[in-house]
């Protein structure tokens, strides 16, 4: 697969969102050799101890993305080929959420005394890494079995040559959290929604059962899920489950509030005829 899959250019509305063709202009002037090289970089940076960003392993700051995402060993278009330092923005931007999930943090928010209203989205000062070398590697040129043998060496993360259940969460947040933040879908997924989603890939990529995804598993299940764009497909699946089961639950509690309030009437009534009776009873015996 060179160049750009269409699949992943535009959103279903046939537009481009968050991401523009400048942006997979810069992004497939990278070849597969030279996403290689960035995730080399990456992890030279990581071993020479340099990493001094705050927050996961994973995350890196402004001036590591600019020497991570340099190189200086190639010119595209009269310059050294890089990613401009927008798409550093563009990845520590804060996406949208679940509306369960700013629920459950405003309620944490009350119960800890603090502010009642949403937080105030803010740019973070660092990026997980490994979104962005997700995103170059769908949009850079190479064959599609080439780009995804370089992921599955990128989220082997112990390099033990097959890929546990941790390392498939963490493959699909990147997917699912960078496509988000590339207009590809509108918003990440909840932690249920994730651990679900996760599950359900392991289990269709493990072929044989055995607790560990090796490289031609993990191939197989990429060209049937990646390639296809199913896993995104199965994100908004568990959207709509979601969205049904609760549209169920607020039909229910509708239900049981409108049979409290017939109950609630039938016993008023009930009560008002029989003080009716009980005054006209005793107006009765006061005439005799």
């Amino acid at each position: 697969m060179g160049g750009v899959d269409s699949r992943f250019e535009r959103t279903s509305g046939g537009k481009l969102t968050r991401i523009d063709e400048d942006f997979i202009d810069e992004y497939t002037r990278w070849s597969l050799d030279n996403v290689r090289g960035a995730i080399a970089r990456w992890r030279a940076t990581r071993q020479a101890g340099a990493h001094h960003a705050p927050g996961p392993p994973l995350a890196i700051n402004r001036r590591q993305f600019f020497e991570i995402f340099t190189d200086y060993g190639v010119i595209a278009n009269g310059a050294f080929l890089c990613l401009p330092i927008r798409h550093f923005d563009l990845f520590a931007a804060p996406v949208p959420e679940a509306a369960s999930a700013v629920a459950r943090r405003e309620k944490l928010a009350r119960l800890r005394g603090g502010p009642r209203g949403p937080a105030k989205p803010t740019t973070t000062e660092v990026v997980a890494v490994h979104e962005v070398l997700y995103i170059l590697i769908v949009f850079c040129n190479g064959a599609f079995e080439d780009k995804m043998d370089l992921a599955f060496e990128m989220y082997d993360v112990h390099g033990n040559g097959h890929l546990g259940f941790a390392d498939m969460v963490m493959l699909l947040q990147s997917v699912l959290v960078a496509s988000c933040k590339v207009g590809i879908t509108d918003r990440v997924p909840t932690e249920a929604e994730l651990e679900k989603l996760s599950a359900t890939a392991f289990s269709s990529a493990d072929a044989n059962s055995d607790e560990r995804v090796v490289a031609h598993e993990f191939l197989d299940w990429a060209r049937r899920s990646v390639a296809s764009q199913s896993v995104i497909e199965k994100f908004r699946e568990v959207r709509v489950d979601a969205a049904e089961e609760a549209a169920k639950q607020k039909a229910t509690r509708r239900t049981r509030e409108a049979e409290t309030e017939r109950n609630y009437n039938d016993l008023e009534s009930e009560a008002i005829a029989r003080y009716a009776l009980a005054q006209r009873r005793g107006g009765g015996g006061d005439g005799a």
